[in-house]
């Protein structure tokens, strides 16, 4: 993952949690920015990318004082993209050391995730029903990203990745998150290694086969 797609994804999380926890008005996070309201709706839905000329107000804006609550309420799930991150870090340096590059990431790609959860259907397929890859871009033309399509007949779900912590499940009548707390209920799996160049952690590929398990269970009403 680029560093800038990370940087991406953990402001775009903690845009919501600051309007949502902190009571934020999102008008008053657009003016601070030197941005319009619009455009902040936009970063959230994944219809514009953040630019970088964006990323020093940004800074600023998540470093003022009085949104250091929110900061330690969610310390564990901002501290667990990284390695080798004191776990004490204050908020004013980790949102630093986060913009200036100098934190290493433990996260990879989406595209990459949804590449070997691709790898673990096909491997688990009873041949019952079809998984292949297909690449999506949104009405706007900014973003695109790719998805795992699993059909039987006339019957189809949609897999893909809301974030790097939320699967997102689609049926015709529905969709379906299942967030990372969710998955931690379910037994690690050891039946499938993927034997690749992809540099993912152990811990990664636990959740994506918990992922592909999830799965599963929808592709039962196929």
């Amino acid at each position: 993952m680029l560093y800038n797609e990370l940087i991406e994804n953990i402001c775009i999380r903690y845009f919501k949690i600051l309007k949502t926890e902190a009571k934020i008005p999102q008008k008053e996070i657009a003016k601070y920015i030197g941005v319009s309201d619009c455009l902040i709706s936009k970063w959230k839905n994944r219809n514009r990318r953040i630019s970088a000329e964006y990323y020093k107000n940004i800074q600023n804006f998540f470093v003022k004082q009085e949104f250091d609550p929110c900061f330690e309420k969610h310390r564990r799930w901002l501290l667990q993209h990284f390695d080798d991150v004191d776990a004490d870090i204050s908020p004013q340096e980790f949102w630093e050391k986060l913009f200036q590059g100098k934190l290493k990431s433990n996260i990879v790609s989406m595209d990459t995730f949804i590449e070997i959860l691709h790898l673990i259907l096909k491997e688990r397929s009873n041949h019952r029903y079809s998984v292949e890859m297909i690449t999506k871009t949104n009405q706007n033309k900014c973003v695109e990203d790719k998805r795992i399509q699993i059909t039987n007949g006339d019957k189809s779900l949609e897999i893909s990745f809301n974030d790097m912590d939320t699967l997102a499940v689609k049926s015709e009548r529905k969709k379906l998150l299942i967030d990372r707390q969710q998955l931690k209920s379910l037994n690690q799996i050891h039946s499938f290694r993927v034997v690749c160049s992809y540099d993912i952690t152990e811990k990664q590929l636990i959740f994506l086969n918990q992922c592909a398990e999830k799965v599963e269970e929808c592709l039962k009403v196929l």
